[in-house]
């Protein structure tokens, strides 16, 4: 290099040098460099309540990172809503030459809560819409002690355990994400009661407090979780605190599509197939919103016993579930099932069902109203002592709670005319057999029945006659053999041993003799005028 060009230099480096001597000697400061994210200089936000607005003087590609999200900048601003109070961290971010350049760290403090979003949606829901613990969750499956009457009189108790309000206690389906085959996802079943099987529910509660992201979970008759398998010696109960956090959504309509090889040759979706199909009837209408939740270790929605831990259900699975519907009265919770069995070489196979369980508001009044028993009019042997025949109206079904005829026939022809809509064929002959039915009910205790029938095949009337004791025990009536009282062939018929008079509201002549009418709250009745 020559001495003339080096000298050269050296001036230039000079002169750059005591250009930014004297800069700073005026006192103006480094020069910025503009296309920089740098706090109250290219970027500034102002807090008003849960608020924060974002500004900048940046162009192109702006955006800020906090609270785990990316939050994109429009014409120069963004808003960015914090419903909790507390000290969050951010950085604003901008593209420059193709590389991401990031601002310092820099702390947003929000002073209050907004709640809200506990007012509507899911949230609302399941937590009551307060903060605290104002809604409690048990499931809508508990042991019900029945006592029943039978159409002797005599009781019985049987345990159970069944939904109180929901159709279905207990309904489970597969899909692809749960391990099912691509186009052939199945499900509910439709009142697959586990608990008939000899399993039992878990007695707890669970409520929530959205604006702590608290929950409590207290467990009077429950098991473990951790994995460990579930025996009396481990059985879970006293009060459990943790934590959850929940992302909402809206519903999905084509969420987990049924088969059509599944649902009788056309698709549907889920939703149709619970409300529809499988029935759950006290949910209305589903809700708008579901949302997934994650609960910290050791909680979880009660289940039943025979599934929790290395039964069927993991710790993740228990503590990641989905809610599918959320109502002021009504929740529907699904929960994966890991565990499937071992196939024959012993290995553990993968399972691929989700089970749905049903819970309802601790001590919400439900308006569901105690099961009604029979109406029974209490008589003596001696009231039946005589000969009857069946009256101009033969039959009807008796109403248990108001005691009244289900069916408001004015006569025989109106009571024809309504069976032969319902196609029930041979009605005229039927009903003119009927009439010629009789019962004689003796002082000694015996009865004679005199049974007239329509034989279709035949196309002629059929008499069977026979004789046999009765006893009767306030208005309960047992034959010694079995007996048959047709008040009209095939539709209402009375046969057995065991019967009872019907107490008619209304009704002063005559006698109305019943049986149960299945599980329904009514009794299918004869109506007997004495001769």
């Amino acid at each position: 290099m020559s001495f003339k060009l080096m000298m050269a230099m050296l001036s230039c480096a000079f002169v750059l040098f005591a250009t930014a001597c004297s800069d700073d000697d005026n006192g103006d400061g480094p020069v910025v460099n503009t296309t920089l994210p740098v706090l109250n200089e290219t970027f500034s936000y102002v807090v008003a309540g849960n608020d924060v607005t974002f500004s900048t003087t940046l162009t192109g590609t702006v955006w800020v990172n906090g609270n785990e999200n990316d939050y994109n900048f429009v014409d120069g601003k963004v808003i960015v809503n914090l419903p909790f109070e507390g000290s969050y961290e951010f950085t604003c971010k901008t593209i420059k030459d193709g590389s991401t350049i990031s601002s310092e760290i820099f702390s947003v403090v929000i002073a209050q809560n907004d709640l809200s979003y506990l007012k509507v949606g899911v949230w609302k829901a399941l937590t009551g819409g307060e903060a605290g613990y104002n809604k409690t969750w048990v499931l809508d499956l508990v042991q019900i002690d029945a006592t029943t009457i039978g159409n002797d009189g005599a009781s019985s108790t049987t345990t159970s355990y069944k939904s109180a309000l929901f159709h279905n206690p207990l309904d489970f389906y597969g899909d692809v994400e749960a391990g099912g085959k691509e186009g052939d996802i199945w499900g509910p079943w439709g009142g697959t009661n586990l608990y008939g099987w000899g399993g039992s529910p878990e007695i707890g509660e669970i409520t929530f407090d959205g604006a702590e992201g608290k929950v409590k979970l207290t467990m009077t008759d429950g098991v473990n979780n951790d994995g460990t398998k579930a025996t009396p010696a481990t059985a879970k109960s006293g009060t459990f605190e943790g934590t959850f956090a929940m992302t909402t959504g809206v519903r999905d309509p084509a969420f987990c599509t049924i088969s059509a090889k599944n649902n009788s040759g056309t698709e549907a979706s889920l939703w149709d197939y619970m409300l529809v199909k499988t029935g759950y009837k006290n949910l209305g209408t589903l809700s708008d919103s579901t949302a997934t939740i994650e609960l910290s270790e050791g909680i979880r929605f009660p289940m039943d016993k025979g599934r929790v831990g290395e039964q069927q259900f993991t710790d993740t699975d228990l503590r990641n579930i989905m809610i599918m519907h959320a109502s002021d009265s009504a929740l529907v919770v699904r929960v994966k099932r890991s565990y499937e069995g071992f196939d024959d070489a012993g290995v553990l196979k993968t399972s691929t069902c989700w089970l749905l369980y049903n819970y309802v508001v601790k001590s919400y009044d439900y308006g569901v109203k105690a099961p009604a028993t029979h109406p029974v009019k209490s008589i003596t042997a001696n009231d039946l002592v005589g000969s009857w025949k069946l009256a101009d109206i033969p039959a009807n079904w008796i109403g248990w709670s108001a005691k009244n005829q289900l069916n408001e026939w004015a006569d025989a022809a109106a009571m024809n005319t309504l069976f032969a809509s319902w196609s029930v064929a041979n009605t005229t002959e039927k009903l003119a057999a009927s009439t010629k039915v009789t019962l004689t009910f003796n002082a000694n205790n015996t009865c004679t029945i005199h049974n007239v029938v329509y034989d279709a095949t035949t196309s002629a009337e059929v008499a069977t006659d026979y004789t046999t004791t009765y006893t009767v025990t306030n208005g309960y009536i047992k034959f010694a053999a079995d007996v048959i009282i047709s008040g009209y062939t095939d539709m209402i018929t009375l046969s057995g041993v065991n019967m009872y008079a019907v107490d008619v509201d209304g009704s002063t002549t005559g006698l109305w003799i019943g049986q149960n009418n299945d599980t329904k709250e009514e009794s299918s009745a004869v109506h007997l005028i004495k001769q």
